[in-house]
């Protein structure tokens, strides 16, 4: 962690109204903690360290940011952005105004009017010189949302171009590998710095890895660009500092957007937008954006760069919305506009009002009606750039026509943010321009037949997401990443025939472990571990409790042999798979004898003969049952026993098929291994065996899932990610650090499978819970609320990550608070390959009854 200096100035924002109640000072203060005493610590044990202190000690911890940035956020809390060079606050007026969404947004402003323009429009800004305020403040870890509007006077004529001068593009791009490098955004493959021979011997650094930050202080970064003469052109180092620095100390960023000079030169692009990708950004493009074509009165032509860490939304659809200026301000329409009083220049003096107008600049406090000296006032001005007319601009005229003349135009922010966000921004942008262009929109603009038309009352962001709180849908438009294609041909559109899956029976571990028990065990037993600290950190991130099939003595037991331990697997997960298959079948309403195919899926419990075999003679099911064993999916075999069940039934649909999926996960824990993620699996894993019926038919009066689409992938180059090894121990789990990658390798492709699978957004998630980031993630990806990822955590908190049966564990607390009859959900499983499997599936209630209009 970097050094950081303790601030010198108090917070710009005292407020505690999104914090616990601290209006009582503590009687006597305790000592001011340092920014490592900060980062040591996390939810209930910072905040109560930070209750232990006074208001002023608070304020000094977090100047010049808000106070309640201190703590860490909180379920319903808006998630938190930074906003650099945020101008008059076009940016936040498109998220605000146009698509009703809120954000904890903090807006950074130099210039006094501008700031206080902004602030009179209800942001929180603080008025600083971006140079003095570092990323890697404790306050900001838990950022998701970036915005960066610099200055681009060096890249215009207005700067005469001065950013484009040889010297100086060369001290810029070198300046962003630099600060790249300083702030640990190199890529490292293992491979080529490995000089080991025993593979025991090896450390972290031996393995594909990031490099550790430097640690240089913000003065030294920011005097790499001292000796450019274009002083605004070097703040585009600024979102690749802001950025990476953010990430550094773990901020969670999901989203990133630069808006600049369309004359931006091409490598300045090309160098941000290679160190998004490094940085994990899975897509990131920059695109030329007049707000013209979004329904502005007026031009503006931006370089918009949109990234998103966990979307795919593909390319803008731009709407070309085109809107009539004199209409708007209700001037004559044979206005004519001079704008250099006599002189004249080629390209002329005077421009028409009954049209789109030329971009408005600072010269705009002189322009004036050529027939009647007639000027524009602000709030036509703040009309013809998008903003409401009412816009609280602040300082003198000059001063306004500049703010306005720099703006980010909330029409743009607006599209840009929404495809970002995966809401309907198009719609809302009509909305918007409906109220406050009546005279020439009406009500509403033209409707885009490209465009599904929305609910009548999602006419903000803030009721779609009410409405559909797991919306994922992408304006069109085609990707500027590539991504594999994916099959979405044939068995895995919707057949004639469809697959019915009932409440699953489970066979959970019968013994409950705390995490905290196992924390303390495995640091007792690694007293001299070198990452020790790191071990205990990694582990507290792991609450809860875990379900295990055997006691606690015997699954940490240091001497078991390799053979005890599979005798010890198949002893406890047969008579388990036998207990969840019979209930199953019991509460379907049917006998063994009733069954034609059984699909198991079993990464802990391969032998031979296998389960399948087993569970046909135990039960016992018919000599001729159709079986299909599976033991290499680990994490994804539940998703992939169904995906099985629904092909077979498609084939076979008068036939009932049971699927089970069990893992003893518990059984891999080795004493002896000893790396960081040998720790973490120790304290993530859980035991559970689960049984289902899936037919062709619904089975008695019990909600079911009715599966309409599957979806089976592996991901390219990925086999190293995840795999089960073996020694004389027997058998573990084993991963690399790019294993975190692999949602965001996977998102585009689920997200198109979606798209073309469904036009409406998903209700609820049967989501296998991998581990905390890897589910934070997934719903990244997926645009969902944690509502949506509820059943998915508790299952993870309560009794851990059970392998492939951890979905069955997810469905049955479903079926528990179930959703609505005919609502859309999601199963998915990752597992090793990196190969995942995705159904859609629709919820259905035979005691529901429809109702007549």
């Amino acid at each position: 962690m970097p050094a950081l200096q303790q601030p010198l100035f108090a917070s710009a924002d005292t407020s505690t109204a999104t914090t616990p109640p601290r209006d009582a000072a503590p009687v006597a203060a305790v000592p001011l903690p340092t920014f490592d005493d900060l980062f040591a610590l996390d939810g209930d044990d910072l905040t109560t360290l930070l209750d232990s202190l006074t208001q002023a000690q608070r304020a000094q911890l977090a100047g010049p940011w808000p106070i309640r940035w201190l703590y860490p956020p909180r379920g319903g809390d808006a998630p938190r952005g930074i906003n650099l060079c945020a101008g008059c606050g076009g940016g936040c007026a498109g998220l605000r105004l146009v698509l009703g969404v809120e954000v904890d947004m903090v807006c950074i402003e130099w210039n006094k009017d501008a700031a206080a323009t902004s602030t009179a429009a209800g942001c929180t800004v603080i008025q600083e010189d971006v140079k003095k305020l570092d990323p890697r403040h404790p306050v900001l870890r838990w950022t998701r949302r970036t915005s960066f509007t610099m200055p681009c006077r060096d890249w215009t004529p207005v700067g005469k171009r001065a950013g484009h001068d040889p010297k100086n593009l060369e001290i810029l791009l070198d300046a962003i590998d630099q600060v790249a490098a300083h702030m640990g955004n190199v890529w490292v493959e293992g491979s080529e710095v490995c000089t080991h021979d025993d593979p025991d011997d090896c450390d972290d650094n031996c393995y594909d890895h990031m490099i550790e930050p430097s640690g240089e202080p913000l003065e030294y970064l920011w005097s790499l660009v001292d000796d450019m003469t274009a002083p605004t052109a070097g703040l585009m180092l600024a979102p690749v500092l802001w950025v990476l620095g953010l990430r550094s100390i773990g901020a969670p960023i999901d989203s990133i957007v630069i808006e600049q000079s369309s004359a931006l030169p091409d490598d300045v692009k090309d160098y941000i937008q290679t160190e998004l990708w490094t940085a994990g950004c899975e897509f990131a493009a920059w695109e030329e954006l007049d707000a013209a074509d979004f329904g502005s009165p007026s031009h503006r032509r931006r370089a918009v760069l949109r990234g998103s860490w966990y979307r795919h939304p593909g390319g803008i659809d731009v709407p070309h919305i085109h809107t009539n200026a004199a209409e708007v301000l209700l001037w004559p329409l044979d206005a004519r506009i001079n704008t250099r009083g006599n002189r004249t220049t080629p390209g002329g003096n005077a421009f028409s009002m009954n049209r789109t107008i030329p971009c408005p600049t600072s010269r705009i406090r002189g322009w004036y009606d050529q027939a009647t000296g007639r000027r524009f006032t602000i709030p036509e001005v703040c009309a013809l750039v998008g903003l409401p007319a009412d816009h609280p601009v602040t300082g003198s005229r000059t001063s306004q026509c500049q703010q306005l003349a720099d703006i980010f135009s909330p029409l743009v922010s607006a599209a840009v943010r929404g495809t970002l966000l995966g809401l309907p921004w198009l719609d809302l942008l009509r909305a918007y321009l409906a109220r406050h262009y009546p005279a020439v929109h009406g009500r509403t603009t033209e409707p885009d037949d490209t465009a599904a038309a929305p609910p009548q009352e999602a006419t903000t962001a803030a009721a779609w997401l009410n409405r559909a709180p797991a919306a994922h849908s992408r304006s069109p438009g085609a990707p500027t990443t590539p991504s594999p294609p994916a099959r979405t041909e044939g068995r895995h559109h919707m057949n004639a025939t469809t697959a019915y899956l009932g409440r699953p029976a489970l066979a959970r571990g019968e013994h409950v472990i705390d995490t905290a028990r196992i924390r303390e065990d495995i640091l007792d037993r690694n007293a001299d571990h070198p990452r020790r600290a790191a071990i205990g950190k990694a582990l507290a991130n792991l609450p809860g409790t875990r379900r295990y099939a055997a006691p606690y003595e015997m699954v940490t037991a240091p001497d078991r042999p390799a053979a005890q331990r599979k005798t010890d697997v198949l002893a406890t997960l047969l008579p388990a798979a036998e207990k969840a298959a019979r209930q199953a079948i019991a509460e379907a309403g049917l006998t063994p004898a009733d069954i034609d195919c059984v699909i198991v899926a079993s990464a802990t419990g391969d032998m031979m003969p296998g389960l399948d075999v087993h569970l046909q003679q135990q039960l016992p099911l018919r000599p001729d049952v159709r079986r299909r064993p599976m033991t290499q999916l680990a994490c994804a075999g539940g998703a992939h026993v169904l995906i099985m069940a629904e092909g077979h039934l498609a084939r076979y649909p008068q036939d009932t098929v049971l699927v089970v999926a069990g893992e003893f996960l518990s059984s891999l824990y080795q004493d002896t291994r000893t790396s960081l993620e040998d720790q973490i699996y120790k304290a993530l894993w859980g035991d559970l065996t689960a049984a289902a019926i899936v037919s062709a038919r619904p089975l008695g009066t019990a909600p079911a899932l009715r599966i309409d689409h599957t979806l089976e992938y592996t991901i390219p180059g990925t086999l190293h990610r995840y795999r089960k090894e073996t020694d004389e121990r027997g058998d573990h789990f084993a991963s690399t650090r790019d294993s975190l990658k692999s949602v965001s390798d996977l998102a585009p492709v689920l997200l198109d499978w979606l798209d073309r699978n469904t036009n409406r957004p998903l209700d609820f998630g049967i989501l296998h819970p991998g581990g905390p980031a890897i589910l934070t993630r997934l719903g990244q990806a997926l645009g969902v609320d944690e509502t949506f990822l509820a059943h998915s955590r508790d299952v993870l908190a309560e009794e851990g990550n059970l392998g492939g049966p951890t979905i069955f564990s997810v469905l049955d607390r479903t079926h528990g608070a179930p959703p609505a009859h005919g609502d859309q959900g999601l199963i998915f499983g990752l597992g090793p390959g990196v190969t995942f499997g995705a159904l859609l599936a629709t919820w259905t209630d035979p005691a529901h009854k429809p109702t007549c209009a």
